[in-house]
């Protein structure tokens, strides 16, 4: 008998036998795993999680008071994760899975948490031009304002704003503050920061699109600087030189994607290696790839930081030390609030004294204009005539419709009105 008939007899009688063996190695290891899961020391980090995480949320929003990036959330909770468990914890992982858990299974406890993530996109409102990011505090807030929603009477008080007619830094703000991330612009509402320092905020993710660097080379080669935020990392300086400058690599290779034509008066900010020291900042674990160009902004000793394998995030910061860090850098930059010249302010005051007795004036005619509404008979066919035009114009809205025809019954009125008078001699 040939070697591989004997093969083939063989592994015929064994099949069987073969199939059952590997059977019972499975289920000796399904009971290994069992065993091992009842009695193994090993700390699971969702457990760890459970216990830290409202600790890590008050500390990051300064209990309650201040809303909560969701990486915040992770810096405020990893060291102590990573410390019980003996693990890394991943940013990823905690953000997207852990942070979720616990909101979800504990909404008592966490219903009045302000907790923020990054928009994802945009909801536009038909017919209203209203674009709602997709980010947690944007739709919280869309969702609220559609709850408690009433039509109320029209304020003519509202057609004449009492606010000085402006485009642009003149006589609005005094400096552009720019940031690498968009999650932070809900912190940066709730303490009214654009509004206390008369500041644009500039946000985007990673590297500035041409339309940022145009508009900085626009507006701040003069009086208003661009004041730059960024992580403490290579891609951070990165973003920080390239919003405001060519560099040499990329002019040498011809691959400038935009050609500024003034020199921007710019101020970085941070973080730097300072601020990492001054305010005690955990840094975290990161494979450094590249080098820095010739005409980075890095200091060597900046270099040698990150060149070790480290960065540090601005959501290292918890929310109440990131306004506070914000803060002394604008005082060093002497940021202070707009007021205009004297004859800028001259013009304001009667522009706004003009518009106060504007609005006076149509408060009173609105009154009358109310009572008239009140007695005005609502035609019958209102619904069949809305529909008819909406099937001829399907682009239209249902209340544009309504405003034209009242516009046109008022019309019609004003018509039969002119011709019932007598006429004069």
């Amino acid at each position: 008998m040939k070697a591989a008939d004997i093969k083939a007899v063989t592994g015929k009688v064994t099949k069987k036998w073969a199939k059952q063996r590997k059977r019972e190695e499975r289920s000796a290891r399904a009971r290994f795993n069992r065993r091992e899961s009842l009695y193994s020391t090993r700390v699971n980090q969702t457990d760890v999680a459970r216990r830290v995480i409202p600790e890590a949320y008050a500390k990051a929003s300064d209990n309650g008071r201040l809303p909560a990036h969701a990486r915040q959330i992770y810096y405020a909770a990893r060291k102590e994760i990573e410390d019980y468990t003996g693990r890394r914890l991943s940013s990823v992982y905690f953000t997207q899975t852990l942070l979720p858990q616990f909101l979800n299974n504990h909404p008592g406890r966490t219903g009045n948490w302000w907790v923020v993530y990054d928009a994802r996109g945009h909801i536009i409102e038909p017919h209203t031009d209203e674009e709602i990011p997709l980010g947690t505090l944007a739709v919280d807030t869309y969702l609220r304002d559609i709850a408690n929603h009433e039509v109320d009477d029209p304020q003519f008080d509202e057609a004449f704003k009492t606010r000085y007619p402006t485009c642009g830094p003149r006589n609005r703000f005094s400096a552009i503050l720019f940031i690498e991330k968009e999650g932070f612009n809900p912190l940066f509402e709730k303490v009214q920061l654009a509004e206390r320092y008369d500041l644009a905020i500039m946000s985007t993710k990673g590297q500035s699109v041409v339309a940022a660097r145009r508009l900085v080379d626009e507006l701040c080669h003069g009086d208003v600087p661009v004041l730059v935020l960024h992580d403490f990392d290579r891609e951070g300086f990165l973003i920080s030189e390239r919003l405001t400058s060519v560099s040499w690599a990329a002019e040498e290779a011809g691959r400038v994607r935009y050609a500024f034509r003034n020199e921007i008066n710019v101020l970085d900010l941070g973080l730097r290696l300072q601020d990492i020291h001054d305010w005690n900042l955990e840094s975290e674990q990161v494979r450094f790839k590249g080098g820095f160009d010739d005409d980075s902004i890095t200091t060597p000793e900046e270099q040698q930081f990150l060149s070790g394998n480290q960065r540090v995030e601005l959501n290292a910061f918890t929310s109440a030390d990131l306004i506070t860090w914000i803060e002394s850098k604008l005082a060093e930059c002497g940021i202070q609030k707009v007021v205009p010249d004297d004859a800028t302010l001259r013009d304001a005051y009667q522009r706004a004294y003009h518009i106060q007795v504007l609005n006076q004036t149509m408060r009173e005619i609105d009154e009358s204009a109310r009572q008239e509404a009140e007695k005005v008979k609502v035609p019958e066919s209102l619904a069949s005539d809305i529909r008819s035009e909406l099937e001829q114009n399907p682009a239209r809205s249902w209340d544009g419709v309504v405003a034209e025809l009242s516009q046109q019954d008022l019309k019609d009125r004003e018509q039969d009105a002119e011709g019932d008078r007598p006429e004069t001699e």
